[in-house]
């Protein structure tokens, strides 16, 4: 039976008739190192991410995604699916799915499609667990404010190792430290989120307010979320550079 491997999967816009997306180098990093620990070779991962960035380029506003699929017993094959640009959106709201558990929980792919049933029955993004403690969103990483004011505040992140490496994530705490904002790794449970600003970021959305948890309303964001928005914005790569 075949299944998908790996996926990664970026927001395209045209930009002054120029095809951009959010960091693009640290997504096809992360794409092209989870292929070949998948078994495709240097030369294939090459070639097609070269033919890749033409056709993204070339069809402009999207959200593709480069994939990985494999039947059982045969040699890992290389996709790339060439998606339109869904509905963006500023907010949602999480619901906990605390007994989840994934299959090669740190790598963008294989759990995708039931995730996407586990949002779709839970009418919200699964707040995933570990332990009892956050890990991440299902489509999504999360970040949380300890602190009001720009000054002496923390960005926060979950301490769980065993989730997908977010690319946004990763862009967002070293901004926050470029700034002299503080970041910090914290083990908490979901109840411990009610009275923080909380973010769920990814590619496709950037930067979303998370408005409730388990039907709990949560502090409105705050100025720093624009803020963060506009650095954010800095991170648009030319798809063909």
């Amino acid at each position: 039976m075949e299944s998908l491997r790996v996926a990664d999967s970026f927001r395209v816009r045209l930009h002054a008739g120029v095809a951009q997306a959010r960091s693009l180098g640290a997504h096809l990093t992360r794409f092209g190192d989870a292929a070949r620990m998948a078994g495709v070779s240097r030369q294939m991962l090459d070639e097609f991410l070269t033919m890749s960035r033409a056709r993204i380029a070339a069809a402009g506003d999207g959200f593709p995604r480069l994939e990985v699929w494999q039947e059982d017993h045969c040699a890992p094959e290389l996709r790339l699916s060439l998606r339109p640009l869904p509905e963006l959106g500023d907010s949602l709201a999480l619901k906990t799915a605390p007994d989840v558990m994934l299959d090669d929980a740190s790598v963008k792919g294989p759990n995708l499609a039931r995730l996407t049933v586990l949002n779709e029955q839970l009418g919200a993004e699964a707040l995933l667990l570990r332990d009892g403690a956050v890990a991440e969103g299902a489509t999504t990483a999360l970040l949380w404010w300890e602190g009001e004011t720009w000054e002496g505040e923390t960005l926060c992140t979950s301490t769980v190792t065993e989730r997908v490496r977010s690319v946004t994530e990763a862009y967002l705490l070293d901004a926050a430290r470029q700034y002299g904002v503080s970041v910090a790794a914290r083990t908490v449970p979901s109840a411990a989120l009610h009275n923080h600003e909380v973010w769920a970021v990814n590619a496709l959305h950037g930067i979303r307010a998370v408005t409730t948890i388990d039907g709990r309303a949560l502090p409105a964001a705050s100025a720093r979320l624009q803020r963060f928005r506009d650095i954010l914005d800095r991170s648009w790569e030319p798809v063909l550079g």
